[in-house]
């Protein structure tokens, strides 16, 4: 069994912002599933795209990674 990452915002940032999975795979140059991966939190998304995710929707690593959570308000 693969250890699930921690559940990030990608889809929630993406989608507030009016986009597709198909453009946010295009900003990155990766594929849609690469993304729809991401998303599921099945694979990490790579440093280098957390950035320019984060710079792009204009919000912090902390808060499209979903590290800004507190354990205590689950």
């Amino acid at each position: 069994m693969t250890k699930q990452l921690p559940a990030n915002r990608l889809r929630e940032v993406y989608e507030a912002a009016d986009m597709r999975r198909s453009e946010v795979a295009a900003l990155c140059k990766v594929g849609e599933r690469t993304v729809y991966r991401w998303e599921r939190s099945e694979i990490a998304v790579p440093d280098q795209h957390k950035l320019t995710l984060a710079e792009f929707f204009g919000v912090s690593l902390e808060h499209l990674m979903g590290w800004d959570r507190t354990e205590a308000a689950a």
